[in-house]
């Protein structure tokens, strides 16, 4: 079963809606969602065009692994202070008997922990010095590595480091979806999403994320096939 944790990059939707857009809730309107065929291009509060990361990897992952399971991410989480928290949300489904303890087993279970960052460096200004970002970098890696993985789901052996930052810097061409502060447009959007990788600043299209993840189908075969 495949779970997944983290922000934007990997939420298919948790956060809800709103009557009325907003930067928190931009998800659910047009134009989000225009090349989501898979669910009639409508907006489904995936931070992109359609597709994000999660959805890549239960498709690439449905010969090594059930796809099925359950995503805990939602958009403007933080691995400092968010994860722990999602990780509990598991915990409990476990306790309940919801989630059985034979589906975290290290031959059907598979965790995606994915974070984009911004939850956790929204703080850093011009003004902050490069002490204080090193610090706060070590408390986020401190909280994946150690108070989410080791703690929260017992000691791995078995992780599996995605960078996707290197391939973000090799593909990227931007398409940057903004609104100003009452939500109207401020962009022309393009007729040609696929063709870009970046759907707004930070997040990228359906097409970005289906070559990001192209390029890591075969080192996650293998990682799930050891």
């Amino acid at each position: 079963m495949l779970f997944v944790f983290g922000d934007t990059f990997v939420d298919a939707g948790n956060l809800a809606p709103t009557s009325e857009k907003s930067k928190a809730s931009r998800q659910w309107f047009y134009p989000y969602g225009r090349s989501d065929s898979a669910h009639h291009n409508n907006p489904t509060g995936r931070v992109s065009d359609g597709l994000v990361q999660s959805d890549f990897l239960g498709t690439y992952s449905k010969d090594d692994v059930d796809a099925s399971g359950v995503n805990f991410a939602t958009a403007g989480a933080s691995a400092y202070d968010s994860l722990s928290r999602q990780i509990d949300k598991l915990s409990r489904l476990v306790t309940r008997g919801t989630i059985e303890d034979r589906d975290l087993d290290d031959s059907i279970g598979v965790a995606l922990i994915a974070f984009n960052g911004a939850g956790d460096y929204a703080s850093v200004t011009v003004s902050t010095s490069s002490d204080q970002v090193m610090a706060l970098s070590d408390k986020v890696t401190d909280a994946i590595a150690d108070g989410a993985l080791n703690k929260k789901l017992d000691p791995l052996d078995d992780v599996l480091v995605l960078d996707i930052n290197s391939i973000f810097s090799d593909l990227a061409r931007g398409n940057y979806i903004q609104g100003d502060a009452s939500g109207t447009p401020q962009y022309t959007l393009c007729s040609n999403p696929q063709d870009f990788f970046y759907w707004d600043y930070m997040h990228p299209t359906q097409a970005g994320w289906n070559a990001v993840m192209d390029r890591l189908q075969g080192s996650i075969h293998d990682f799930l096939r050891n």
